[in-house]
C-alpha cells in the first residue's frame, strides 16, 4: 500500500536551487523503527523540490484547491512603461584652440645641458637611444644615425655587485629572467657570481617578493655559484632563507647541484624537521645516486 503525508516546511525555508556557485538542496530522511533482528531501524533519505507552486506563475499544474486558495489574493503589478527612443544626436567636431606663444619672460630663461649619471641601479632596455632634434627626426631607432640628426645617448650601466642585483631582483617584473640575463654576462659571472658567500646566496633568495619562485631562482644561481662548487653550506642558507612551506621544495631543487652530499648529506638532515625527513627521502635517495 501506500501513505500520503502533509508536509509543513516553514516559509524561511530556501527553494531548491542549482547554480554555478550556489546549490541549495533538500532531502526527507525516514527512519523506520524496528525490533527485528535481522534489520535494525533502517532509514532512506528521499529528495525533495521546494519552490513555488505552479499554480502562481502562470502554468497550467496539478495544484490542489488548497494551495490554490493560498495565492488568489497575491496582488498583481502593471507593468512599467519603457522610456521613449531617444535618436542619438550627431557628433559636431569642434575646433581645438590654437596654442598661444610663451610668455615673453621665457626668453632670457638659460637651459642646461643634460647630465649622464655613470652609475644607476635602473636598467635601460634596447639598443642604442638617439636624441634627435629638428624636423629630420624620425622615430626609429634602427635608422641610420646621421639620417636621425642626433647623436646617441650614453646609457647608464649597473655596477656588478649584490647590493645592485638585489634590487634589480626587487624591482623587476620577473625576478627569474633578471638572473638568467645576469648569468650569461662574463662581468657579473665575476664579479657576483663566483665569489658569493652562503649569506649572500640566502639575502638574493629573500629578495625575491613572490615566495613561489624562490626555489627557482636558488636552482637558477646554483650552478654559477663558485664555479659550480655549490656546497652544503648553500643548501643549509637557502632553507633557512626561505618560508617553512617552502623547504621541502627546495630541498628537491638544490640537492641535484650539491657537489659534498654525500660527505655533509647529514648536515643538511640536522635542519630539517621528522617530516620534512620523510617528504624530502626520495630526493636524497635520487641525487646520491647520479
Amino acid at each position: 500500500g501506500e501513505n500520503r503525508v502533509a508536509l509543513d516546511i516553514a516559509s524561511s525555508s530556501y527553494q531548491s536551487y542549482l547554480g554555478a556557485l550556489i546549490k541549495v538542496n533538500h532531502h526527507l530522511k525516514i527512519k523506520v523503527f524496528t525490533s527485528g533482528l535481522c534489520t535494525h531501524n533502517p532509514k532512506v533519505r528521499v529528495p525533495l523540490y521546494i519552490g513555488t507552486p505552479s499554480s502562481v506563475g502562470g502554468y497550467q499544474g496539478t495544484a490542489s484547491t488548497t494551495e490554490q486558495s493560498q495565492y488568489d489574493n497575491i496582488p498583481t503589478v502593471e507593468a512599467i512603461p519603457s522610456a521613449p527612443y531617444i535618436p542619438n544626436a550627431p557628433y559636431i567636431a569642434t575646433a581645438m584652440p590654437e596654442p598661444s606663444a610663451p610668455p615673453a619672460e621665457w626668453a632670457s630663461a638659460v637651459t642646461a645641458t643634460p647630465v649622464i649619471m655613470t652609475q644607476s641601479a635602473a636598467v635601460v632596455g634596447g639598443g642604442k637611444i638617439y636624441q634627435a632634434e629638428g624636423d629630420n627626426a624620425h622615430d626609429n631607432p634602427n635608422d641610420n644615425e646621421e639620417a636621425d640628426g642626433g647623436s646617441p645617448l650614453a646609457v647608464a650601466e649597473v655596477v656588478p655587485s649584490i647590493p645592485n642585483l638585489i634590487q634589480e631582483i626587487q624591482l623587476s617584473v620577473s625576478s627569474l629572467s633578471t638572473v638568467n640575463r645576469r648569468l650569461t654576462q662574463q662581468t657579473w659571472k665575476r664579479a657576483v657570481f663566483d665569489p658569493m658567500t652562503p649569506n649572500q646566496y640566502a639575502s638574493v633568495i629573500r629578495a625575491v617578493t613572490i615566495e613561489f619562485d624562490q626555489p627557482d631562482l636558488a636552482a637558477a644561481l646554483a650552478p654559477a655559484v663558485r664555479g659550480g662548487n655549490f656546497t652544503h653550506e648553500y643548501v643549509i642558507a637557502a632553507i633557512r632563507a626561505v618560508s617553512e612551506w617552502l623547504r621541502t621544495p627546495m630541498i628537491g631543487k638544490l640537492l641535484p647541484s650539491c657537489t659534498d652530499l654525500e660527505e655533509h648529506s647529514g648536515k643538511i638532515l640536522s635542519q630539517l624537521s621528522d617530516w620534512e625527513r620523510v617528504c624530502t627521502q626520495q630526493n636524497f635517495r635520487d641525487a646520491l645516486q647520479r
